[in-house]
């Protein structure tokens, strides 16, 4: 699966395929237990391919986690950016920052983010963030890129996880646990 994006991101830390929505979800469940604050996962992929599915994923298994009753997580394609707790040992106050850059203009997204208070969000917080390709040059080099794409088979789906160099040992590990779990 070619994977051309940012240079800063092009280090290839794991790849899977995973058969349907269902599997999609179970590996974004897994896969919130290894995310530390201040981490960063952008999400990048043609429309339908599962960029929500896997961010509702995420965000359902830290509510679990938390006890919370499983709500609707929508997607936050009207408002952009939305808030979940999340359990973090020492600090309570940390949680998941979920954006969706979708209805940022390409040529002011990033200006619009940082209006959001992305900066913040980034420094104090686990984002997930789906459409991340419009905002590269806001992402910090230890971000985790999911570079997702349609299969050959029904409902199939390749992920490939890209990351910035200094950082690919740290996620490889970290993925490791996650897809061969």
């Amino acid at each position: 699966m070619p994977i051309v994006i940012d240079g800063r991101y092009g280090q290839v830390c794991g790849q899977c395929i995973v058969g349907d929505e269902v599997a999609l979800t179970a590996l974004a469940g897994r896969f919130e237990s290894c995310l530390r604050v201040p981490d960063v996962l952008g999400l990048i992929g043609e429309l339908g391919v599962g960029k929500s599915v896997f961010a509702r994923g995420i965000i359902s298994a830290a509510q679990t986690r938390l006890g919370l009753p499983l709500e609707s997580i929508p997607s936050p394609s009207f408002s952009l950016m939305q808030f979940y707790p999340r359990p973090n040992g020492h600090n309570s106050e940390a949680g998941i920052w979920h954006m969706d850059a979708w209805r940022l203009h390409d040529d002011t997204a990033e200006a619009e983010a940082e209006g959001l208070g992305i900066g913040e969000a980034l420094a104090n917080h686990v984002c997930v963030i789906e459409w991340a390709d419009k905002l590269l040059r806001l992402l910090p080099p230890r971000s985790l890129l999911c570079h997702m794409q349609f299969g050959g088979a029904a409902g199939e789906r390749h992920l490939a996880f890209t990351t910035g160099d200094g950082f690919v040992d740290d996620w490889r590990a970290r993925l490791d646990q996650t897809l061969n779990s």
